[in-house]
């Protein structure tokens, strides 16, 4: 709503209310030492007309300001002082004739719409004038309603023409213009369902923080988490779900807990399968363990998704993954991948002190074998990275290190951190787990492989449908490659000899077992 200007004007002592303009009269003895205060008052006035101005008119050349500002100080100084007006807006004159381009008396001839907006002086418009300036001619900062409408395609190129006070619309208009779709980078992906068994061991445990923390699948990856166990064991799956919603991850959209396989095994696109054979176990616990994945695998074929990638990491490895994956007769086998990543990371770690690098510095690390004495180091393709160049590791690490020390310290390794802590180390095999399916579901830079155990198609001597631990090139698909020609010499032949032959005899017991239970 637009409303009247009202000012005081001041005259001779006396307070005069005037309409539609303002200005200042002084008395003659006052002129000249309140000019400067005058002006210094009005000056902050005239800054705020200058936008008024800039707007309603185009600004006169330089030439014609001098000679309008000359024109205006001689007709100020012949004037009478009561006569002297400091305007308050540049409209005000427009709207009362001022600007419309003819003579006024005072000033020389000169239009008033040619006079500088900076002009400090000017003649006070006649009586007749003030009271014919109306409500539309005084200038308001509210948005002038007869303005053109801005058109559709117009608003697109420029962006909107009005904000409101306080508008944000500049900083994220992605986020404030409901007609804009976000881009691809905006979109977010959608939850992949990561299935954990055995959650109530402490192997398990320890693999959930890293898998709904973005360490395995990306810091953009939502997640929700199936924990499986036995029934009996609800109670405590309970609490771990409630555990795992205390920490509030951003990514953890759900945890789904159950004791039942259609539930957990639904639509499932990672399997980490943890449930394990004791150390100690005998023949009962083997049967257990037998039956234990035979029924995982059932379950995967008939509930989970035909592309869900399984990773096996309870003992025994090779038979069990073995086992899942006969049974699992909808889904690929290559599909299903064995814990060897364990073994990996230790022999990469010892090489690692040894050079005084951190461990990802290392590369191209081959362990065959199955474990204990069966198990063999291979550096032959390991390469080190040492202030941005690269070295065969056989130039860095001295050669009888790398033929006794290396192979004894990996193999002894689990054994003494077990001797010194007590118990087996589960922390370093569940990042094992986790480094794993990272690299799987991730991919590996060109060039670069990892140990896996996967199926064995006789390569490199190894006995046909087995599960067996070989270096793998993995894409950015998510396909694995058995990475060919790397040299056997004789005593990894004989190595890769006795690990099939100890996997052939175990797997034909199991299947000895699952023919006796019907299986």
């Amino acid at each position: 709503m637009r409303t009247k200007e009202t000012k005081e004007e001041i005259s001779h002592g006396r307070s005069v209310r005037a309409e539609g303009y303002s200005g200042v009269s002084l008395g003659p003895g006052l002129r000249h030492k309140t000019e400067s205060k005058i002006m210094s008052k009005s000056s902050t006035k005239r800054s705020r007309s200058r936008e008024s101005v800039s707007r309603r008119s185009s600004e006169p050349p330089r030439a014609a300001q001098r000679t309008a500002a000359a024109s205006g100080r001689s007709a100020a100084s012949s004037l009478d002082d009561e006569q002297l007006l400091i305007p308050d807006e540049w409209d005000l004159r427009k709207a009362s004739g001022h600007g419309s381009g003819k003579a006024t008396p005072g000033t020389g001839g000169a239009s008033p719409e040619r006079r500088p907006h900076t002009s400090m002086t000017e003649v006070a418009p006649p009586e007749d004038v003030k009271a014919s300036v109306s409500e539309k001619s005084v200038y308001s900062s509210s948005r002038n309603e007869s303005a053109p409408n801005v058109s559709h395609s117009t608003k697109e190129r420029h962006g909107p023409t009005h904000r409101e006070h306080g508008s944000m619309e500049h900083l994220w208009p992605e986020l404030l213009n409901e007609e804009e779709e976000p881009s691809e980078a905006m979109v977010p992906k959608e939850p992949i369902r990561v299935l954990v068994t055995a959650v109530t061991t402490e192997l398990s445990y320890l693999m959930l923080v890293p898998l709904v923390r973005g360490d395995v699948f990306g810091l953009d990856q939502p997640i929700v988490l199936h924990l499986y166990d036995e029934s009996e064991n609800i109670s405590d799956m309970h609490g771990i779900a409630m555990e795992m919603e205390d920490c509030s991850f951003g990514l953890l959209k759900q945890v789904v807990y159950t004791g039942e396989d259609e539930v957990a095994f639904l639509n499932v696109d990672v399997a980490f399968l943890n449930d394990s054979l004791p150390v100690d176990g005998g023949r009962a616990e083997f049967v257990k363990c037998v039956r234990t994945y035979v029924g995982h695998g059932k379950a995967l074929s008939a509930h989970a998704k035909k592309t869900v990638k399984v990773i096996v990491s309870g003992y025994p490895i090779e038979t069990n993954t073995y086992l899942c994956n006969r049974y699992a007769k909808s889904i690929p086998h290559e599909n299903f991948t064995g814990l060897a990543r364990l073994n990996h990371n230790r022999a990469v770690t010892l090489l690692s002190q040894k050079l005084g690098v951190i461990p990802n510095k290392i590369i191209n690390m081959i362990v065959w074998g199955r474990g204990g004495d069966m198990l063999y180091p291979d550096y032959s393709r390991c390469v080190v990275t040492k202030k941005a160049r690269r070295y065969n590791i056989t130039d860095q690490v001295p050669n009888e290190y790398l033929e006794q020390g290396l192979p004894e310290d990996v193999r002894i390794r689990e054994q003494l951190v077990q001797k010194l802590t007590r118990h087996p180390g589960l922390l370093s095999r569940a990042k094992a787990a986790c480094d794993q399916m990272r690299d799987w579901w991730i991919g590996l830079a060109p060039g670069t492989f990892v140990t896996m155990t996967v199926q064995s198609d006789g390569l490199y001597g190894v006995a046909p449908d087995v599960f067996f631990s070989y270096p793998v090139f993995i894409d950015n698909e998510r396909t694995w490659k058995v990475v060919q020609g790397i040299t056997v010499d004789e005593r990894l032949r004989k190595c890769i000899a006795d690990s099939s032959k100890e996997i052939e005899r175990e797997r034909d017991e199991a299947m000895e077992i699952c023919t006796e239970l019907g299986l």
